[in-house]
C-alpha cells in the first residue's frame, strides 16, 4: 500500500488529513511577501515562508518535510531525524542537535520540496501547549535562557516575578503581534501561535498531537514509532498539585518544584478565565482546529 492509499483509506487516523494553508494569515502572508521579495533582490532560491523551520527526512524509501513546532513533540521529531540521519557519522549532543539539522536537513527554499514529499506538522490544544510551556520554561525551568532573555528584552521585568495570569494577560497581549523591522515577530519563539509556524503550504498531514504515536506508526512503522513517538521527550512525569497557582510568581513555583518535586496540573495553572483569555490571545490557532476537525468530520 503505498502513502496516499494509506491517508486515504477508510479507517486512516483522522489526523492523517491534509491541511492546506497556502492562503495562510494576514501576518503571515505579509512576513512571506518580505522574506520573497528580499530573495529576488539577493537572487537567491524563494524562501519557503512560515516563521519556524522546516526539516525534511527519509524513511522506509519515503521523504517528508516537518513544519518544527515548539512545544508540540519537536524533541521527539528532532532526536527521530539525527539518529536516523545519513549525514549522521557519531553522538550528536542535545544542545548541538538543531545546529545539525539545519545543516544538513533544512529546508530552505520552495525549490527543496518535491512533488511527492510528504509535509506534515503537529498541532496541539492552545490550552494545555499555554500550560506546558509555563511549566517547562517558568517552572521546571529547562532550555529557558532564551526565553527569559527575551522577557527582559521586550518588557524590562523580571521573569522570576511573572505568574502565569501575568503572562497572559499582561505580556502577551502587549507583545505576542508585535513585528521588529525586518517584520519578524518580536516574541521569542516558543510563545508564538501555531498557525505562523507553519508555512503557506498544503499540508499532507496535520496531526493531533493526541494522535501522534498511532499517526507516526501508520507512517514509519511501529518500530521506530514506538522508540520516537510513543513517550513525550519532554513530558513532565511528576507529581501534581491542584491548588490554583495562577498568581504564584514562577520563582516561587521553581523553589516548590525543587523542594518536592511537584508541579502544578494544567487546571491549576489555567482556569475556565485563563482558558478564555489563551482562545482570545490564540484564536488564529483555535480557528485553524476548527477547520483541520471540520475537514475530518466532511471528509
Amino acid at each position: 500500500m503505498n502513502l496516499k492509499e494509506h491517508i486515504d483509506r477508510p479507517d486512516a487516523p483522522a489526523a492523517l488529513r491534509g491541511f492546506d494553508n497556502r492562503q495562510g494569515l494576514g501576518k503571515q502572508r505579509l512576513i512571506t511577501a518580505a522574506r520573497r521579495l528580499r530573495a529576488r533582490i539577493k537572487r537567491v532560491p524563494e524562501p519557503i515562508g512560515g516563521i519556524r523551520p522546516h526539516f525534511w527526512f527519509e524513511f522506509g524509501g519515503r521523504r517528508f518535510v516537518y513544519a518544527y513546532v515548539y512545544k508540540n513533540a519537536c524533541t521527539a521529531f528532532k532526536n527521530f531525524i539525527v539518529d536516523t540521519s545519513p549525514f549522521r557519522d557519531q553522538d550528536v549532543p542535545s544542545h548541538e542537535k538543531i545546529a545539525f539539522l539545519a545543516r544538513h536537513h533544512g529546508v530552505r527554499s520552495i525549490a527543496d520540496i518535491g512533488a511527492d514529499d510528504f509535509l506534515l506538522f503537529v498541532y496541539r490544544d492552545p490550552v494545555q501547549r499555554f500550560a506546558s510551556l509555563f511549566k517547562n520554561k517558568f517552572i521546571v525551568r529547562d532550555g529557558n535562557i532564551g526565553v527569559f532573555r527575551n522577557m527582559r528584552e521586550l518588557s524590562g521585568g523580571d521573569p522570576d516575578s511573572v505568574s502565569a495570569h501575568d503572562l497572559l494577560f499582561d505580556f502577551l497581549p502587549r507583545h505576542l503581534n508585535r513585528l521588529d523591522r525586518r517584520l519578524r515577530p518580536v516574541v521569542d519563539h516558543h510563545f508564538l501561535p501555531q498557525r505562523l509556524c507553519i508555512a503557506p503550504l498544503n499540508y499532507s498531514a496535520a496531526i493531533a498531537m493526541e494522535n501522534l504515536y498511532p499517526c507516526m506508526a501508520g507512517l514509519i512503522g511501529d518500530e521506530a514509532a514506538a522508540r520516537y513517538f510513543k513517550h513525550r521527550a519532554n513530558a513532565s512525569a511528576h507529581p501534581t498539585l491542584d491548588e490554583d497557582v495562577s498568581r504564584i510568581a514562577s520563582r516561587e513555583l521553581h523553589r516548590r518544584y525543587l523542594s518536592t518535586g511537584l508541579l502544578p496540573s494544567d487546571e491549576a495553572l489555567v482556569g475556565p478565565a485563563m482558558a478564555a483569555a489563551i482562545r482570545r490571545c490564540y484564536a488564529v490557532d483555535f480557528t485553524m482546529i476548527e477547520r483541520i476537525d471540520g475537514a475530518f468530520a466532511t471528509h
